[in-house]
């Protein structure tokens, strides 16, 4: 559970799948059944694009995060403004994350959640970049 926007919300994540489209039909049925008007308590990540790209054709309303591997040569700011046409959230692996990093995503008017942050110290400093928030096995070490 992540605490956004003082909601607490769900992060789901999706892994790569060939049934993209089954996938995305079913996790859209499930939400709808149980959220109704609150779907803004949800952001659905993936790596996989395509799946993404599927689910937002069923739920437009419900904000979705790209996951990005380690990139040794950083992210271009051109390659952010393209995530951000179609994602709210663009979720850095923490081995990239630099304020530079940070801050041209919030400049293209998206969020990121960093992970997986796993070393206390490490996610202290995370967190004074100001990301959307951090996604991490040990919560209870930042709250």
């Amino acid at each position: 559970l992540q605490k956004y926007s003082t909601v607490t919300c769900m992060l789901i994540e999706i892994k790569p799948t060939e049934k993209r489209g089954k996938m995305a039909s079913e996790l859209a049925g499930i939400l709808a059944e149980n959220l109704g008007a609150n779907s803004k308590q949800v952001i659905i990540q993936s790596f996989d694009e395509a799946f993404l790209l599927e689910f937002k054709k069923r739920m437009p309303s419900i904000p979705l995060g790209v996951l990005i591997r380690h990139q040794t040569n950083g992210i271009k700011r051109q390659t952010i403004r393209k995530l951000a046409a179609d994602y709210s959230f663009i979720n850095p692996k923490i081995t990239m994350v630099d304020v530079k990093l940070i801050n041209d995503i919030k400049a293209e008017n998206a969020k990121c959640l960093i992970w997986t942050v796993n070393n206390k110290k490490k996610g202290q400093a995370i967190l004074s970049l100001n990301p959307a928030g951090i996604i991490t096995n040990y919560p209870e070490w930042f709250t």
